[in-house]
């Protein structure tokens, strides 16, 4: 089975917003405002995200999409995805390459 870089990086913002609900669910001392924001270096998959732009494509990244938002929504979390050239200083995204 072949998957594209696209599929890629879609299901890479899918894991980091279910990576971010399973820490808030354990998280006892969580005193944010509510807000998650999402630093991601590729406007496609954010565009992708965003305005739901090829769901018939990629149906299994749609459905778990859905739930992670419903369970967000739930605990009265809201995301932003928001671009950031990658490779640009930012010590987190230095770290990962």
């Amino acid at each position: 089975m072949k998957i594209s870089s696209s599929q890629c990086e879609i299901d890479g913002i899918i894991l980091g917003l279910e990576m971010a609900m399973t820490y808030l669910k354990t998280c006892q001392s969580c005193t944010d405002s509510g807000r998650i924001l999402v630093f991601y270096d590729s406007n496609y998959a954010i565009d992708v995200i965003d305005r739901k732009l090829e769901a018939v494509r990629y149906p299994d990244f749609y459905k778990r999409l859905t739930d992670v938002q419903s369970q967000l929504k739930a605990m009265d979390k809201y995301v932003s995805l928001l671009y950031i050239p990658g490779h640009s200083g930012i010590t987190a995204d230095e770290m990962e390459r």
